[in-house]
């Protein structure tokens, strides 16, 4: 592929090639000839000629050409050469072409125009040059962005990973459940990228709670659960007030993963769609996923049992829809559990 800016002049008329050569070659053009689709080019010092010597069949079909040049060449202008009476004009530039110039032509006014064309399709290479390198450092720093903003996620979680059993496979995956569950429902890119890092975040409020409730081996008196319920609202606290999407996202995921979809959850006893459509997807896959986990203090259910209980609870615990959605986009989430596993945990 050609990337310095080059010229093709095109005509369709053998007898008048040499005229062509001759008119490009008197403003100082430098000049090659070649056979139909073959591009010979000279390199000077600001810009490259190249001359093309067309079949007449190929001239009507000059968007053809066009396009084949930029597939070959994506860098090269196009110019016509064609007869007074030609109807073509308007399509060839509609097309592309750089400009279309009629015999009978003077020879040195044909080679400025040349000229000119050259130092147009010169700019144009600047500007696609400078185009590409902008495009290069967007992508770039897109990726920086997006790196610290997952390394912001991970560092929280891994704080709360310190007073709670889970273990970082486990909150990964909640991400990537979401994620699956989000962009099935037609949520934009920028969205579904926000609840990949929101949703694992959904339980940092422990971090707020006694070792004496968090870590009890036994059950839970109800003024415990009073404490342990705190978590939802010392995780929005948090998380809440940013100018960072995905922290606030976590922050409302935070508060709601906990309420369930007839009422009777907890801290807001909210319902249906009150409760935001995040948390709903969070609970969800949060429950799937802890269930089908070993913790140090309980044994792995099998995954029938699991999607079992999640069709149970649809519509009562469980917004239908994303209950739906979750067992229509199944087998995607077995990839997320089979992609990344637990760590392996002592005996």
């Amino acid at each position: 592929m050609m990337d310095n800016p080059s010229i093709v002049v095109v005509d369709d008329d053998p007898l008048h090639r040499t005229m062509v050569l001759r008119g490009i070659q008197s403003s100082g053009q430098p000049t090659r000839v070649g056979t139909s689709f073959d591009l010979f080019g000279v390199q000077s010092s600001t810009e490259k000629i190249l001359f093309v010597c067309a079949a007449e069949a190929m001239i009507p079909d000059i968007a053809s050409v066009v396009s084949g040049l930029s597939s070959l060449a994506p860098r090269v202008g196009v110019v016509i050469v064609a007869n007074e009476a030609d109807q073509n004009a308007a399509s060839w530039l509609n097309a592309g072409v750089l400009d279309v110039i009629r015999r009978p032509f003077r020879a040195h006014e044909l080679g400025l125009r040349v000229r000119n064309a050259a130092r147009r399709q010169a700019l144009e290479c600047q500007w696609l040059t400078r185009q590409d390198a902008l495009e290069a450092l967007v992508a770039e720093q897109t990726e920086v962005i997006r790196s610290s903003r997952e390394e912001v996620s991970l560092r929280l979680i891994s704080a709360s990973r310190f007073r709670d059993n889970e273990t970082g496979a486990h909150v990964r995956r909640i991400g990537l459940y979401a994620a699956v569950i989000a962009e099935a429902f037609e949520w934009t890119l920028f969205d579904v990228e926000q609840i990949r890092l929101a949703a694992p975040m959904h339980d940092i409020g422990k971090v707020a709670i006694p070792d004496a409730v968090l870590k009890k081996p036994g059950a839970l008196t109800p003024e415990e659960w009073s404490v342990m319920r705190l978590h939802t609202t010392a995780g929005e606290e948090i998380l809440a007030g940013s100018s960072v999407p995905f922290l606030n996202m976590g922050a409302r995921i935070a508060r709601s993963h906990h309420e369930k979809f007839a009422g009777g959850g907890y801290p807001d006893g909210l319902i249906g769609e009150q409760i935001p459509l995040e948390a709903r997807i969070t609970a969800v896959v949060d429950v799937y996923d802890a269930l089908r986990s070993r913790r140090p203090y309980k044994e792995p259910w099998v995954e029938a049992d699991v999607l079992a209980l999640l069709e149970r609870e649809r519509g009562r615990h469980f917004d239908p829809k994303v209950v739906d959605c979750f067992f229509a986009h199944l087998e995607a989430v077995r990839r997320v559990w089979d992609e990344t596993p637990d760590e392996v945990l002592p005996v």
